[in-house]
């Protein structure tokens, strides 16, 4: 949608999906400007944007500089108005990487692109998070800023950028340090929800809603009138109103700025329970707990300056209509809910957010079916369809998926004679009705974002993207991770890396663009009428990787369960499937080299013997271990980090001499997979030394067989 008028100013709004965003868009448009919203949509919300206030959306990031470069070729832009962040206190303390990359790196890049098009205006979104612990209150902008946590150190990174680039290259800004917003759109139109929930207000109505329990006040021993903690709550109208000022203010060729933007005065955590109760006419249960650790007992702003160089006057300063607004907003946002079953981490789900078709293919699955679907119903992304395919089961497995059915409507059973995973995830794909299909095996589970980031990975993107992939963990029967995973940074054409290395692992990690099933055909059911299933996935992932591009989400976000009896774990039949689907792209692709699938069976013979030492079985391991030797020594060179974690568990002196031909300065095997006590979930996720050593190891060989593959090929 093209709403621009060209003679209006046109201001590209970064983050203008989200909560002081939408409301800034709706000002703008108010106020006659052309807006262009730029949002990745992690926490923003398109329905808003495209439907509420009918701005111009392009999804996207602002990392991404050829983006950026093509949105200031392509529109006449006057001036930037920049939200796009994220600001959770908590998540920045345990992952600060992710803030730097975003608020610092990403505003580097934008404001690098500012540059290149003479675009020389921004109004910035900053925080009073940037004072850490304030000297005095009310706290104005000449005061010290020491921000105590890695949130509000990369507001201050921002705000110093921002000055820099003013003196180098004439770049003027406005940045406005937010105190605590709050409210919503008089209208009831726009409001504030966040996922996860951390504001005060919104929580308190939540409560009042019955969304919550309780709400929590921690500290209640202040030296205060109520022992509470005091704050300062403006009004998100009022801040929208102030950067429109703010952009004036630079339109005019003023220099650049700071301004505090707050109510100056300030309202008790006690306060604001109460005002809420008077307003909602509801009770709301309180729980006194101890004070969180570096909360001040004050944190109130002046607003002066900004009253006094851009004349601005907070229009709805009580606390009684902050809450009263919130409160209305809520209300509709839950009748809103009430008549939409799919939602996704907004008020409602408009027909252009992309349905995702969960696929479950089902045999005997009684003991692991409910942890799976539980999984997926748990995920934050809400609008998916859940296909679950009973096999034939002889056990309880339809009676558990029936139960969950009249629960959650979005749960279907269907039905067949036993006739293998292929025909059943095939049966699912033909019923399904998603943009996307998410197939997950009866015994595996998915972290909460899976699905979430999965979809945002697609949409970015775009449809050259056939297949997207988050990282996995191998978990026991408790659901426990086992110390070995799956991490590769490996993306774009994958095809000759495929061949050599099926570095996806399995199927339930993956994300399939519907489209392109219908291009290269679904999965294949004629491995299981020759005894020969185990690789079908493989073998799909093949057919697509010659047309499209695979993009990874580089998280562990799903557990990929071993267990002994799997059919997974089934490696002759394996074996022979994998010589099928060889025998069949060799017919297809007379020019690729027979190198490549010596290396292809080399791999797998590998990933046999490991898979058998780590179960104990060492006669099976050597096995398939001097099968690998005998398919292509080659792979040894090219992957050390196989060979070495072998020789941890098995006595081949015969083959000592490979050894000497592993250089230790290649990248060394995760220390995760060699541990005896198996490591928590979280401690994978966050052992940063080992998952680079994994993904360094999966890109030195796709680097390998990509070059190869190429020169072989010509």
């Amino acid at each position: 949608m093209n709403n621009l008028n060209p003679s209006k100013p046109v201001i590209l709004v970064t983050g203008g999906a989200g909560y002081i965003g939408c409301h800034a868009v709706k000002a703008l448009q108010k106020a006659g400007y052309g807006v262009i919203v730029l949002d990745n949509l992690v926490y923003g919300h398109r329905e808003i944007v495209e439907e509420v206030l009918q701005a111009e959306l392009i999804i996207g990031d602002i990392n991404n500089r050829p983006l950026l470069d093509e949105i200031f070729s392509r529109y006449s832009i006057d001036a930037v108005m920049h939200f796009a962040a994220y600001a959770y206190v908590g998540e920045s303390m345990m992952d600060p990487a992710k803030y730097y990359r975003n608020n610092v790196v990403g505003t580097l890049t934008l404001l690098e692109a500012m540059v290149a098009a003479n675009v020389k205006r921004i109004v910035f979104s900053s925080t009073c998070a940037t004072y850490g612990v304030p000297e005095s209150i009310p706290v104005t902008e000449d005061q010290p800023q020491n921000p105590i946590n890695p949130y509000g150190r990369s507001k201050l990174m921002a705000e110093k950028i921002l000055a820099d680039f003013d003196r180098a290259y004439g770049l003027k800004s406005v940045c406005f340090r937010y105190f605590n917003a709050a409210g919503a759109d008089p209208q009831g139109l726009l409001g504030e929800k966040h996922e996860p929930e951390t504001h005060l207000i919104p929580l308190v109505l939540q409560t009042a809603l019955g969304l919550r329990d309780s709400i929590s006040i921690l500290g209640t021993d202040y030296p205060l009138p109520d022992g509470t903690c005091i704050r300062d709550y403006i009004h998100v109208v009022d801040l929208a109103n102030a950067h429109i000022l703010g952009l004036e203010y630079l339109l005019k060729g003023e220099e650049s700025n700071v301004f505090n933007l707050g109510n100056s005065k300030g309202f008790s955590v006690r306060e604001v329970i109460e005002t809420a109760k008077v307003v909602t006419g509801k009770p709301i249960k309180v729980i006194e707990e101890k004070r969180r650790l570096g909360d001040p007992p004050v944190l109130v702003g002046s607003s002066e300056k900004a009253q006094k160089i851009l004349g601005w006057r907070p229009q709805y300063s009580d606390l009684k209509d902050i809450i009263t607004h919130a409160w209305n907003w809520h209300q509709i946002s839950v009748e809103r809910a009430k008549n939409i079953q799919l939602k996704i981490s907004a008020d409602l789900v408009p027909a252009s957010v992309p349905l995702v078709s969960v696929i479950i293919p089902a045999y005997n699955a009684e003991k692991f079916i409910k942890g799976t679907l539980r999984s997926v119903l748990s995920q934050t992304y809400k609008n998916i369809e859940v296909l679950v395919i009973d096999d034939g089961s002889q056990d309880k497995t339809q009676e558990i998926v029936q139960a969950f059915a009249r629960q959650d409507k979005r749960v279907r059973l269907l039905q067949q004679a036993n006739s293998g995973v292929a025909a059943a995830r095939n049966l699912g794909i033909q019923h399904s009705k998603g943009e996307f299909i998410a197939p997950v095996d009866a015994d595996d589970i998915w972290y909460p974002e899976n699905i979430e980031k999965q979809v945002q990975c697609m949409l970015e993107g775009g449809a050259s993207v056939g297949v997207v992939y988050s990282w996995s963990v191998d978990i026991n029967e408790n659901d426990q991770p086992i110390g070995s995973f799956r991490a590769a940074k490996i993306v774009g054409n994958v095809y000759s890396t495929l061949l050599c290395h099926n570095f996806l692992g399995n199927a339930s990690c993956t994300m399939i663009r519907r489209s392109s099933l219908d291009k290269v055909g679904w999965y294949s059911d004629e491995f299981r009428k020759q005894n020969a299933q185990g690789c079908e996935d493989w073998d799909l992932y093949l057919r697509i990787a010659e047309f499209y591009e695979f993009k990874v989400v580089q998280e562990f976000l799903v557990g990929y369960r071993k267990l002994s009896e799997s059919m997974s774990r089934n490696y002759h039949t394996m074996a022979r499937s994998h010589e099928l689907i060889l025998k069949k792209v060799q017919e297809n692709k007379p020019q690729i080299p027979q190198l490549f699938y010596r290396l292809s069976k080399s791999n797998l013979y590998i990933y046999f013997a490991a898979q058998s030492s780590k179960a104990g079985n060492q006669k099976i391991a050597k096995f398939w271990l001097k099968k690998a030797v005998k398919a292509e020594l080659m792979t040894f060179l090219i992957r050390p980090e196989l060979y070495k974690l072998l020789m941890q568990n098995l006595a081949v002196s015969s083959w000592e001499f490979l050894r000497l031909k592993t250089s230790e300065s290649q990248p060394k095997v995760s220390k995760l997979m060699s541990k005896t006590k198996p490591l928590s979930f979280e401690e994978i996720q966050n052992n940063k030394i080992s998952q680079a050593g994994v993904v360094a190891v999966n890109d030195m060989f796709h680097f390998v067989i990509k070059n190869a593959y190429t020169a072989l090929t010509k």
